[in-house]
């Protein structure tokens, strides 16, 4: 017969607090006690009543910790094999009672006795299993947080319908709470059929949910958590968060990764998607943090003319551009500008001779050593005009690699004076086309990739980040920028093949212009764009339709003050005003409407009566436009994390070239 008053006394002292500095050796020294007494005397029906009596002893939470003790050293026995049995079935039938102080307690003890136990008797798993499918639906948070807890061990993540794994699925999902939602996080099963919905936890609208999933990933193989577009989403979600909490968790995570490929970064590229933006933010990171401890010699297996790997090639650009201003590295790391362009060619001979199923692997070195050339230095003014000749060269011959012209277009702008650049690049486009003019024998196939080469060469001039955007005044237009300079010699030309390529960088100028980033006038640019237009109506109509997206995406910002958001309409109001529109547009004629009715102009009166005169029918809308009008709709939409705020998207973010 155990004696009650000594299993109360040793509860009492489980429950007492511990001493500073000394909770283990106390929880320890209580748990051998009451041990002994059950190994002494069996006392499973006095610990139930004794542990009924702690769990409904609330004092309005003053003393839960005491009674966290208590279930803790009480869990933490060893129990026979039919006591195991009793003690879990009062635990399941407390955690049905009524009151909610019972329910807690005795589902926090069935997640602490599971936690204690190696295996989980057959007997009462499904009856665990039911009882806690039940607790799930609480309505007390805490009661479902320790559910959560229990069902962790009750996991069958090799079934592919287990229904433990989908209900901590439904709650890391779709729980109200953030603590819930944490803990089910922590807790389910890292599986194919798991991961997808814990990345999309990543845009959970709580910082502690999201810290939770970098957590769970970091306990998972690099190799084997998804696809590589998976963790490169996981990877952006987290750099980019706005919560310092969440990228140190993300960060973390790179760490622990990188440490499960033992340190190699070679090895550990291999499984990220190289051409992904933010793949070069995490090396970065780890160079920053001096978290890689070994770099491999890649320059001098490079110089020897062996084959980079991408990896290798992606690699050594991010270190010669993350130590570019530590002259001894760049010295001993980075290769000299003749060198340099030795290699260049030694990659474009490579990528000209090797077979289809090498072609990609050596394009991508190609674009990672062009890139590496922004980090070079260009003090050897020999070199220096070595590689710009060079380059100049390379992008007159059309077949020089088309994926290379946006790194070589910028390394060029990089290495010349603006006055030169401009000069080069309208020499090249000249160059090709004129060299498309005069060999009328050439095959569809040359032709079409020279076209294509063309269309590339502009759009990388557009995007190639010249120092300074210096005025240009000619007699003719009054204003000339070197973008302008390049679309009087090239565009004239072509305008008849390319009129959707003509209107997207016009459009691109103009928002340029109106959002303070160039200073040429609006009106003048108008103008002067209108005359190189083949069709009149056709171009009037398509700056029409951008200007009216622009006046109602500006109306919808959320975050810009109303005179801010007023002068920025004026603008594109004003253009909007001069261009001679149709009625042939469909599109064009519901944005006029919604234009005449939002926006209040002082001479909005005037705009609709020139409406009224234009249009002498309803608009006629294809089912294109229909669907291009529900997709502008739904994309207006951006989830937006913690703020929960909703932002309206301006369509000069977007690709609009269907007019």
């Amino acid at each position: 017969m155990v004696d009650v008053s000594e299993l109360h006394e040793i509860l009492q002292e489980a429950a007492a607090e511990p001493p500073a500095n000394d909770e283990g050796f106390h929880q320890e020294k209580t748990i051998q006690k009451l041990q002994t007494l059950y190994d002494q005397t069996p006392c499973m029906n006095d610990l139930q009543s004794a542990l009924v009596g702690a769990m409904a002893d609330d004092r309005k939470g003053k003393i839960a910790p005491a009674i966290d003790r208590v279930l803790e050293v009480v869990s933490a026995v060893k129990y026979s094999t039919e006591d195991v049995l009793v003690i879990l079935q009062f635990g399941i039938r407390c955690s049905q009672a009524e009151d909610k102080q019972i329910r807690l307690r005795s589902t926090q003890l069935v997640a602490l006795l599971l936690q204690n136990l190696p295996e989980i008797p057959d007997s009462i798993w499904d009856e665990l299993v039911e009882s806690m499918l039940i607790r799930v639906r609480d309505k007390i948070v805490a009661i479902r947080v320790q559910t959560v807890l229990v069902l962790k061990r009750l996991q069958q993540p090799e079934l592919p319908d287990d229904v433990v794994t989908a209900a901590l699925l439904r709650l890391a999902v779709v729980d109200t709470n953030k603590e819930v939602r944490v803990a089910a996080v922590e807790s389910v099963a890292l599986t194919q059929l798991s991961v997808g919905d814990l990345l999309i936890r990543v845009r959970d609208i709580s910082f502690d949910v999201r810290c939770a999933v970098f957590r769970v990933f970091s306990q998972t193989h690099v190799k084997d958590i998804c696809t590589a577009l998976d963790r490169m989403y996981l990877l952006d979600q987290g750099l980019q968060d706005r919560h310092p909490s969440v990228v140190e968790s993300c960060q973390a995570m790179v760490v622990h990764w990188l440490r499960q490929c033992h340190d190699n970064m070679l090895e550990f590229l291999e499984y990220l998607a190289l051409d992904h933006p933010v793949c070069a933010v995490v090396v970065q990171f780890l160079l920053d943090k001096a978290a890689i401890s070994d770099l491999p010699p890649i320059k001098s297996k490079a110089l020897l003319g062996s084959t980079l790997t991408p990896t290798e090639s992606f690699l050594w650009k991010e270190q010669c551009i993350h130590f570019k201003k530590d002259h001894e590295f760049v010295e001993d790391n980075c290769p000299t500008l003749p060198a340099y362009c030795d290699l260049l060619r030694h990659v474009q001979d490579q990528c000209l001779n090797a077979e289809a199923t090498e072609k990609a692997a050596a394009v991508l070195v190609g674009r990672h050593l062009l890139q590496l050339g922004t980090a070079l230095d260009f003090q050897d003014e020999v070199g220096r005009r070595l590689l710009i000749n060079s380059l100049r060269e390379w992008l007159g011959e059309w077949t020089f690699e088309s994926q290379w012209i946006q790194d070589a277009v910028s390394l060029l702008a990089i290495l010349c004076e603006e006055f030169e650049f401009i000069q080069y690049m309208t020499e090249i486009t000249s160059d090709i086309y004129d060299a498309m003019q005069e060999c009328e024998s050439l095959s569809p196939t040359k032709r079409r990739a020279m076209s294509e080469r063309l269309d590339a060469i502009d759009q990388r001039m557009d995007e190639a980040d010249v120092p300074s955007q210096q005025m240009l005044h000619s007699n003719d237009h009054g204003f000339c920028s070197e973008t302008l300079q390049l679309l009087s010699v090239f565009y004239p030309a072509l305008a008849n093949l390319q009129f959707d390529l003509i209107v997207a960088t016009i459009r691109s100028i103009f928002c340029s212009i109106v959002y303070g980033t160039s200073a040429i006038p609006l009106d003048e640019a108008a103008v002067y764009f209108l005359s190189i237009f083949p069709e009149k109506d056709a171009a009037h109509d398509a700056l029409s339709l951008q200007c009216c997206v622009e006046i109602l995406a500006i109306a919808e910002l959320k975050n810009l003050p109303k005179r801010d958001k007023e002068a920025l309409q004026k603008h594109w109001w004003t253009l909007l005003q001069s261009l001679e529109w149709t009625d042939r547009n469909g599109r064009l004629v519901v944005l006029l409407e919604e234009v005449g009715g939002a926006f209040k102009a002082a001479d909005a009166t005037k705009f609709k009566a020139r409406m009224e005169q234009v249009i002498q029918s309803p608009p006629h809308l294809t089912d294109h436009d229909t669907q291009w009008a529900v997709a502008s709709a739904k994309m207006n939409i951006v989830d937006l994390g913690d703020s929960e705020e909703v932002e309206v998207i301006s369509s000069t973010s977007g690709n609009e070239s269907e007019f």
